[in-house]
């Protein structure tokens, strides 16, 4: 025990030898510089908010899209069914 009570003694003779030349008021406006809990919290918040409302905007554009498509494209007869009367084929089908 005595190395072990040796070795915390020259530490504690180091750190405080190293922190005397520091000034603690530079290192309190530091942190006074820093932002609070608070406003962390809320740019974590603001920015998922950002995030669910873009997930919900492509979500709803995909939806959105594959109903217009849906509606819009109706079924039609295809060319070999119904050729136009300009097609030298629609004339040998007779219409």
């Amino acid at each position: 025990m005595a190395d072990v009570d040796e070795w915390l003694n020259s530490a504690s003779k180091i750190t405080f030898e190293a922190s005397s030349g520091t000034r603690v008021a530079a290192i309190q406006q530091r942190i006074a510089a820093e932002p609070t809990q608070e406003v962390l919290v809320a740019r974590h918040d603001v920015w998922r908010a950002v995030l669910c409302a873009a997930v919900a905007a492509l979500v709803a554009y995909a939806a959105m899209d594959r109903v217009a498509t849906s509606l819009m494209v109706k079924t039609a007869p295809t060319w070999v069914a119904t050729p136009s009367a300009a097609s030298p084929f629609g004339l040998l089908i007779g219409e």
